[in-house]
C-alpha cells in the first residue's frame, strides 16, 4: 500500500519537532563522529534529529562535498 506524500511528511515533521526521542545506544555504547555532506537543510536536520537524538553520535555537516573533504 503505497504512502501519501502528506501522510510522509506529517510523519517527518512530527519526528523533527519532537523533543521526546529517547537515545537508542549503539551496540556496545559505542558513539560516533559523523560529517555528513548534505546541501539540503531538510535532509541535514532530518539526519541530525535520527543520528544524534535517537542514537546518540554526533554529526558535523558540511554544505558540499569539498567541505566535507576539507573538514576530514
Amino acid at each position: 500500500m503505497p504512502v501519501s506524500t502528506q501522510d510522509l511528511a506529517c510523519s517527518l515533521i512530527s519526528v523533527l519537532e519532537s523533543d521526546t526521542v529517547s537515545p537508542v545506544p549503539a551496540p556496545n555504547d559505542v558513539t560516533f563522529d559523523i560529517l555528513l555532506a548534505d546541501d539540503n537543510l531538510f535532509n541535514q536536520k532530518l539526519a541530525i534529529k535520527i543520528l544524534e537524538k535517537k542514537y546518540g553520535h554526533t554529526v558535523h555537516i558540511a554544505e558540499k562535498g569539498s567541505l566535507a573533504v576539507d573538514a576530514f
